[in-house]
């Protein structure tokens, strides 16, 4: 398992906004893989030798969380620090640059793996997401940036981002433009305790409309999770991260051959099935699963399978049962208690279809007045 402090490395880099957590959850899959394979490396040494992070950002935080004069020598392990320096991590475009006839005039966000800008054309705003510079330099992450884009563009749905165009610009940028969304994704919704148990069924019957017209596609998204759900004004909801989406077409050797390993998914929200490696049996069930995760942790704040150890919490989803709603929120209905055990089943087999999740979700809304109260602030894990 993942030594805790590099746990406590990732935590501290997402805090600080120097990671996603998409990235930091590959990290936590390289780390495993590198255990499992009898060559043990720290989160550091991926970081810096794949430039996912600077390296002055690198040394601030390991001083932080160690309190030592030469903290490299600690989480880095044999590799010397002038081996493993980078240059800081800077972005290929400049805001005024043009991108498919778009300006640039803003930035948006910032993650591991790129930047979103904000840009126009003729009165038009959109958004344009391009990997960022040290990014590039993995063939994975190019290729996982292109399959995302390719799987857009051919959805059209009202709660799916819509790709308009995408391609790449010498030397090495990469861009994706899509419609602008303005909102919050349910995550920042969950975390302060602001989300009502009828707005996150809501939310969630609307995600899985969009799943049926996506398995419909023979598209899988994989990495269903509230912070690639967007909630806007008005109720408008949007699904998004498309990175690891399985275009049946494609098999599932040629991701692995991609470098995205043998365990797709977010590890607290990823099925029983994407947790024990078996991605031939990995499809709708699948999402359906993910979605009754985001379901519990809106409802109680906290993941499903509460561990510090990305191990740990992939052998618990793997072994299961997933864990009854009543048992931290005793005041739910038992309609909703048993529609998450059913999303949330062990064997795919049993759960039910987006179709049918949506439909339960849309009945159990109208037939119960659900007067829980939004779980507390702070209580996610």
């Amino acid at each position: 398992m993942p030594h805790p402090d590099d746990v406590r490395f990732l935590r501290h880099a997402q805090t600080k906004g120097l990671l996603d957590e998409a990235l930091a959850d590959r990290c936590l899959q390289s780390l495993a893989q590198s255990e499992q394979q009898g060559k043990p490396v720290r989160v550091a040494q991926i970081l810096l030798r794949e430039r996912l992070m600077a390296s002055d950002h690198v040394a601030a935080i390991l001083k932080q969380i160690r309190d030592v004069a030469t903290p490299q020598q600690n989480l880095i392990g044999s590799e010397t620090w002038s081996e493993l320096t980078v240059n800081d991590p800077v972005s290929p475009v400049q805001i005024g640059q043009t991108l498919a006839g778009y300006e640039l005039k803003r930035e948006i966000a910032k993650g591991g793996m790129g930047l979103l800008y904000e840009a126009w054309r003729s009165g038009e705003r959109v958004a344009v997401k391009v990997l960022s510079a040290q990014a590039v330099s993995s063939a994975a992450v190019v290729a996982r940036f292109t399959q995302e884009a390719e799987l857009l563009a051919r959805l059209e749905h009202p709660n799916l981002i819509r790709v308009r165009t995408h391609g790449h610009e010498q030397p090495d940028v990469h861009y994706m433009v899509s419609d602008f969304f303005e909102g919050k994704s349910l995550a920042d919704l969950i975390r302060p305790g602001r989300l009502t148990p009828k707005k996150c069924l809501e939310v969630v019957s609307v995600v899985a409309d969009a799943c049926l017209y996506m398995h419909a596609k023979q598209v899988v998204h994989r990495d269903i999770k509230p912070s690639n759900i967007l909630v806007g004004k008005g109720g408008a909801v949007c699904l998004t991260d498309f990175g690891l989406a399985k275009d049946v077409a494609r098999t599932d050797a040629q991701l692995t051959q991609m470098g995205f390993g043998k365990l797709l998914g977010t590890p607290a929200y990823m099925s029983p099935e994407q947790a024990r490696g078996e991605l031939s049996k990995v499809g709708p069930a699948s999402d359906v699963y993910s979605l009754g995760s985001v379901i519990f942790r809106g409802l109680t704040g906290r993941y499903p399978f509460a561990f510090n150890s990305y191990m740990k919490t992939v052998q618990a989803i793997a072994l299961g049962p997933a864990p009854r709603l009543k048992s931290l929120r005793p005041d739910a209905p038992d309609a909703l208690d048993d529609l998450i055990a059913r999303a949330m089943a062990q064997d795919p087999s049993q759960r039910p279809s987006a179709l049918q999740l949506s439909a339960d979700l849309k009945r159990l809304l109208a037939s119960e007045r659900l007067m829980m109260p939004p779980a507390p602030p702070g209580a996610a894990v």
